[in-house]
C-alpha cells in the first residue's frame, strides 16, 4: 500500500481508500482496456491483483497426482489405439 501511495495510485487518506473498496476491481480492470483510468482506480485494480497472487483454488489443491477421473479413464484406451495405429502405419 506504501509503494502504491507513494506513485499516486492511491490516496494518502485512510477514508479516500475505503471509498475505492466500493469499486469493482474486475470492471476497473475491463473499462483500463477502453479507455484511460483515474490513477486511483489503476491503483485498486493493482492492489487486488496483488491481494489473489499466488491463490490456488481448492479444486487444484485437493487434487492428487494419481486420481483417475473419468475423462483420464476414457483416454487412456484412445491413446492406445492411437498407439497400434501408428506402428502399423510404420510398419508399412
Amino acid at each position: 500500500m506504501e509503494a502504491l501511495i507513494s506513485h499516486g495510485l492511491m490516496p494518502a487518506d485512510d477514508k479516500q481508500r475505503k471509498a475505492l473498496e466500493g469499486l469493482d476491481p474486475y470492471m476497473l480492470r475491463a473499462n483500463a482496456l477502453d479507455g484511460p483510468l483515474p490513477a486511483h482506480h489503476i491503483g485498486r485494480a493493482i492492489f487486488h491483483l496483488n491481494q489473489r497472487r499466488g491463490f490456488l483454488s481448492n479444486r487444484k489443491a485437493e487434487q492428487k497426482e494419481d486420481d483417475k477421473g473419468a475423462i483420464k479413464q476414457g483416454i487412456a484406451p484412445a491413446n492406445v489405439e492411437i498407439g497400434r495405429a501408428a506402428l502399423l502405419a510404420l510398419s508399412r
